[in-house]
C-alpha cells in the first residue's frame, strides 16, 4: 500500500453548481465536489503567559503619515496602467472581478481519431 500522508474522512459536500449549456435553450446544472482534501492541523490558540487565558487577536490599518487608524471605507486599491496608478474602491474592484455568471458551454466534439490514449487517463 502506498502511503498517502495524513488522512481525514469527511462528508461529500458540493463545492458549487455550474450551469452547462449544451445548446440554445438546453442548460444542465453540474455539481462540483472536492473528493480529496488535505488533513490540516487545528489552529493554534494564543494564551496569556501569566493567567493562561485565551487571547483575542485584533488587527487594524494605520496611516503611515500621522499614525491614525484607517477605517475600511477609506482604503483604496490601485491598479497600474502604464506608468499611472488608477484608484478603485472596493465595490468597483468587486464589479471588475465579476464580469458575468460562471458557466460552461459545449462548443463541439472532436472526431474519435483525434483522441489519444493519454486523454483517457484518470486520477
Amino acid at each position: 500500500a502506498e502511503y498517502m500522508g495524513r488522512r481525514k474522512e469527511h462528508k461529500k459536500r458540493t463545492v458549487g453548481t455550474v450551469p452547462l449549456t449544451l445548446g440554445p435553450g438546453v442548460v444542465v446544472a453540474l455539481k462540483a465536489y472536492n473528493m480529496i482534501l488535505p488533513a490540516k492541523k487545528g489552529a493554534f490558540v494564543r494564551l496569556d503567559a501569566r493567567t493562561n487565558a485565551q487571547l483575542k487577536t485584533a488587527s487594524a490599518y494605520v496611516s503611515a503619515d500621522d499614525g491614525a487608524r484607517v477605517e475600511g471605507a477609506d482604503l483604496r486599491t490601485f491598479v497600474e496602467f502604464g506608468d499611472t496608478l488608477v484608484p478603485f474602491t472596493k465595490t468597483e474592484m468587486a464589479q471588475l472581478k465579476r464580469v458575468g455568471e460562471p458557466s460552461l458551454a459545449l462548443l463541439g466534439f472532436k472526431p474519435r481519431a483525434a483522441l489519444q490514449p493519454h486523454h483517457q487517463l484518470r486520477h
